[in-house]
């Protein structure tokens, strides 16, 4: 309930069981493109939520932000949610450690189940990292201005060098 964003609203269905009410008589175009790209999207990470172990590595009782992660159990493939809250001006966020992957296998960072017509804004979108890096290191999933009730999903798949 609220007046979240679409995207907003669908990055936490996607979470779980991919169930929301909406209406869709009043969609743009835009709107209508990206919920059927979500089904879709959805379709194909629903095994690893699903299925896969739950990593909860940042609380919003911590910080002003949620971020949680899936990892399938052959450690080759994992949905990172990421969520932020009601921010507020001082609020800085630093790099997000992941688990549960091998960190002797190399990961293809995408962000996933993007607005139709914009692309990502993460530093390490597309690049290939270790699981090493990616659990020792982190990933920033916060780059530029910080808005408040904004959202993304981020695919992370075993890729061979």
């Amino acid at each position: 309930m609220g007046k979240q964003s679409l995207k907003f609203r669908t990055d936490v269905a996607m979470m779980g069981k991919m169930g929301y009410d909406i209406r869709i008589n009043n969609f743009t175009g835009q709107e209508l493109e990206f919920s059927k790209n979500a089904v879709k999207t959805y379709s194909e990470i629903s095994d690893v939520i699903w299925k896969g172990d739950l990593y909860r590595l940042i609380s919003p009782y911590d910080q002003n932000r949620a971020v949680l992660m899936y990892v399938n159990d052959a450690q080759s493939r994992a949905v990172l949610f990421n969520y932020h809250m009601n921010l507020r001006k001082k609020d800085n966020f630093s790099k997000v450690l992941l688990e549960g992957l091998n960190p002797s296998k190399s990961y293809r960072v995408r962000e996933i189940n993007l607005l139709p017509g914009t692309s990502s804004t993460l530093p390490d979108n597309n690049k290939i990292l270790s699981g090493a890096y990616l659990m020792e290191a982190g990933i920033n999933i916060a780059p530029g201005k910080l808005q408040s009730l904004t959202s993304n999903i981020i695919e992370i798949t075993e890729t061979p060098i």
